[in-house]
């Protein structure tokens, strides 16, 4: 018996039309109706933070109008946008890597684009995962970016607190500055500035300090004990 099989349609994720003087994206892209699934609105989802990502536009109130729509067309599919950013869907990685890989290192960027698009997909993918941030400090490495590395470790989503820290300090963020320099001449040496607030009351209660920096490619993890 031979049976005829309908084709398969094929979700396309062109990037919708943006108006720049708002930095909205077009909803009318994300007006699928009915006859759309959950699994497809996924895919296309997917598919513009694709082209996000690969075109790195950085214009941000562009980047977060996008991903304000695809928000909203996910919670009308309960679908979660956090969990779909935080998929390695692009080429074994999140959007998050690529976004950093791609962008040009803090201090060089154009100061119109912060919040960048970097920023965007995070705030969009809170709260990260463990596997996630891992993501993205292996990009961080790649890149040798120490200062957006110091940027993110002052996120408490990236770098939170213990629970004694955040008593002791009144905050849930590391207030702690870390400052690298590579010295010129050698291609391995560097030098490490820390300054450590409250560091004799923390050394007491909590016995323990840990400072995360990059220096010459190479991540490291100083613990203060």
């Amino acid at each position: 018996m031979r049976r005829s099989v309908s084709p398969t349609p094929t979700v396309k994720s062109p990037l919708p039309s943006i108006s720049k003087g708002k930095g909205r994206a077009n909803n009318s892209w994300f007006s699928f109706g009915a006859s759309r699934t959950s699994r497809e609105v996924q895919a296309t989802v997917i598919g513009l933070v694709r082209d996000l990502v690969k075109e790195q536009d950085y214009n941000s109130r562009a980047s977060s109008g996008i991903l304000e729509s695809c928000a909203e067309a996910c919670t009308g599919y309960d679908t979660s946008l956090s969990a779909l950013l935080q998929e390695k869907s692009i080429e074994g990685h999140t959007p998050m890597y690529w976004a950093i890989v791609k962008r040009p290192p803090d201090g060089e960027e154009d100061e119109t684009a912060v919040p960048d698009l970097l920023t965007a997909l995070i705030s969009f993918a809170s709260p990260l995962t463990a596997k996630t941030i891992s993501d993205i400090r292996h990009a961080c490495l790649l890149t040798s970016d120490q200062a957006l590395f110091q940027r993110l470790r002052m996120s408490p989503e990236f770098s939170p607190l213990s629970g004694t820290d955040e008593m002791l300090l009144g905050a849930t963020i590391p207030p702690d500055e870390i400052s690298v320099e590579n010295v010129p001449g050698d291609e391995g040496a560097f030098t490490v500035d820390f300054e450590i607030v409250h560091f004799q009351k923390r050394m007491l209660v909590s016995k323990r300090i840990e400072l995360d920096f990059i220096a010459r490619g190479t991540g490291t993890r100083h613990p203060t004990c």
